[in-house]
């Protein structure tokens, strides 16, 4: 049986629907915990009230150190009210996650051998002429000389070693493919 447009787009509509219920769901989750709701901007204020009597006993504190009263507010008695400032604005528990990242001892390397001098050999233990090779090297082979245009016309250029190249477009033929130019040097593949 093959479905209808009809029930195509209710059920397209039913979709878009719920879509759209999670989400004003998910924005009103949001708006609660974020820095402009309500409770976050009152558990900020208090947190903030909080913080200047600190600053304003330990001001008045540096002034008379000698009377100082033992029950000015300290900076301890902030983390009951930065923990609920944490749960009303970011949401979560208020708790610090645990460390991620663990710490290793550190890895002790070996202490290198003290270095010793290089001693040449005792003379009499030294050949008296060095010992020729098993067989010999051959010759380097020769190096090529480089070839240069020494003669051009509208046909194409000689080159010093006596070859002709005829001239494809802008560029020398060779004897097996077009060849580079830089100045008067040719190469050839």
């Amino acid at each position: 049986m093959r479905p209808t447009a009809g029930s195509l787009a209710a059920a397209a509509l039913a979709a878009l629907f719920t879509a759209s219920v999670a989400f004003a769901a998910l924005v009103a989750t949001a708006q609660a915990a974020s820095p402009a709701s309500a409770d976050c901007r009152r558990a900020l204020d208090a947190l903030e009230a909080q913080e200047s009597r600190v600053i304003a006993a330990r001001q008045a504190g540096a002034a008379a150190s000698v009377n100082a009263s033992p029950a000015a507010p300290t900076l301890d008695d902030l983390k009951s009210l930065r923990t609920a400032a944490a749960r009303a604005c970011l949401g979560g528990n208020g708790q610090a996650p645990p460390p991620t990242a663990r710490l290793l001892p550190p890895v002790e390397m070996p202490r290198p051998a003290p270095a010793v001098a290089w001693r040449p050999p005792p003379a009499a233990t030294r050949p008296a002429s060095p010992t020729p090779p098993a067989s010999p090297m051959p010759p380097p082979p020769p190096a090529d000389r480089p070839v240069v245009v020494t003669h051009c016309d509208p046909s194409g250029c000689w080159a010093n070693d006596g070859t002709w190249r005829p001239r494809v477009g802008a560029t020398l033929g060779g004897p097996r493919g077009l060849c580079t130019t830089q100045g008067t040097l040719v190469s050839c593949p």
